[in-house]
């Protein structure tokens, strides 16, 4: 496809996404230029071929996916569960350790559980309800929600990006270099506390706990990760979570066990189901044909739908309106929007992937390998702000890591990925899906200037521990 209209569809999609604040309107435009493209150059077979096949097929399993974690969270919404989170912030005098629960960890499990920008958007509301300034309730969960997108929505950004279903080299690679970012970011979350809530911190007091969140998390993060690329996000959010509240936040009272079965036992029950379907379902797919994308049988967003059943069979519901057809209209009426943004989003991304790939390529080729490879995370970055999340992100630039400097190594596509994880903090559309549910002044570009210096932090760090990486291994 040619390099003008490519770039010139680019220029629509950010267009409209700046201009009118409508990311479909932008995607609209450039899907409608190149299909304009391709029938004035004959090339009219890619519209209905196997990129837009692959994409019709892509954003299937993500609807499954996204349909099946809303439901199940509205589920749960409407039956009461989440009381548990007021009782936590009753027993916390610490503002600063509750913004962080509730922005870091709390967001990190929903990442895990959901992603694609549904974890940031439950979570603001509730730091909004908490007191917090609308400012505050918007940023944080923006910039915590970093380090959990490398594994979020179980695994999907690695899986529909590049393939990569089980834990190995690559998976490892992404561990090793996020993992101390992982440990900075509380620190980092904590100094853009102190600027939105415009409150001085006492970094000497709160030292032992920030580096106790920080580590609470990125302990069972980089284990977990080891052995799954499903669970880490969900294993740092929750059980980080429990860590960190046991030894390093101050509560009144004690916490005990029958506390955190009644806050995550439902999410263990999907866990469970999870590990015992996928070995029975993983060698299942369905071929649709020559260059098409096999559709895998065992898809998570079905497990979503037997955990709704496991949770409304043990309790007591009489209401069956509202146990369940109420939650599932609010589910399918929250969704149509976003499925039809998603359903542009991949086709668009798949349409130009290959081209946009060859461009970029073509930019990077005239600098060292070196810098090649310490440009990869800010590609990531600015691919997941162009298209809203890290799975688009490493659908369109996947191709970029076989570059001949690069030649598509495990680390390269760590640090594509991390970079297209870090561009949720900015992703325009993540930032237009909090503003929709938290009224706020200000502005997109505020918001995402004032990110993006945790941002350029995090992709410094990761720089440094590559670097270090490097030299150890010379």
């Amino acid at each position: 496809m040619n390099e003008w209209i490519i770039a010139a569809s680019l220029i629509l999609v950010l267009a409209g996404t700046f201009l009118k604040r409508n990311i479909r309107a932008g995607v609209l435009a450039g899907l409608l230029l190149i299909a304009i493209s391709l029938v004035w150059t004959g090339d009219i077979g890619m519209l209905y071929g196997t990129e837009v096949g692959n994409g019709l097929i892509i954003t299937f399993e993500l609807g499954l996916l996204l349909v099946g974690a809303l439901f199940f969270y509205n589920i749960l919404q409407a039956h009461g569960h989440f009381q548990f989170i007021t009782e936590l912030i009753d027993r916390i005098p610490s503002r600063l350790t509750v913004a962080l629960i509730l922005s870091f960890f709390l967001v990190s499990f929903l990442e895990g559980i959901a992603g694609f920008g549904i974890p940031t958007m439950l979570a603001a509301p509730l730091m909004l309800s908490a007191g917090y300034r609308p400012a505050t309730a918007i940023l944080l969960p923006l910039a915590a929600n970093t380090t959990a997108v490398t594994f979020g929505a179980l695994g999907i950004p690695l899986k529909v990006g590049f393939e990569i279903y089980e834990s190995g080299e690559v998976v490892r690679q992404v561990l090793l270099l996020n993992l101390l970012p992982a440990l900075i970011l509380p620190f980092l979350l904590a100094a853009l506390y102190a600027r939105t809530e415009k409150v001085r911190i006492d970094w000497r007091a709160e030292a032992r706990m920030l580096a106790g969140a920080g580590t609470s998390f990125a302990l069972p993060y980089y284990v977990t990760g080891l052995y799954s690329i499903e669970f880490p996000s969900v294993a740092a959010g929750s059980v980080g979570l429990v860590l960190f509240m046991v030894m390093f936040a101050k509560v009144r009272g004690s916490i005990g066990p029958a506390f955190w079965w009644k806050a995550f036992w439902p999410y263990m029950v999907f866990v469970l189901m999870l590990a015992v379907i996928k070995p029975l379902a993983a060698g299942y797919s369905i071929d649709f044909g020559e260059g098409l994308r096999r559709f895998q049988v065992f898809q998570p967003g079905i497990i979503f739908l037997f955990a709704v059943g496991a949770y409304l069979g043990a309790g007591r519901f009489r209401d069956r309106r509202s146990s369940l057809i109420t939650p599932l209209r609010d589910t399918l009426t929250s969704m149509k929007l976003p499925m039809i943004t998603i359903l542009m989003l991949v086709c668009y991304t798949q349409l130009v992937r290959g081209s946009l790939a060859g461009m970029v390529s073509g930019g990077m080729d005239i600098m060292p390998a070196w810098l090649q490879m310490l440009m990869l995370p800010v590609a990531g970055v600015s691919g997941s702000f162009i298209t809203g999340s890290a799975t688009m992100s490493n659908l369109l630039l996947a191709g970029i890591v076989q570059m001949p400097a690069i030649g598509g190594t495990a680390v390269a596509i760590a640090l594509l990925h991390t970079g297209s994880a870090l561009g949720n903090a900015i992703s325009l559309q993540n930032i237009v899906m909090i503003r929709s549910v938290v009224p706020s002044e200000e502005s997109d570009r505020r918001i995402i200037v004032t990110n993006m210096v945790p941002v350029g932090v995090y992709i410094v760090v990761v720089a440094g521990v590559y670097v270090a990486i490097k030299l150890l291994s010379s």
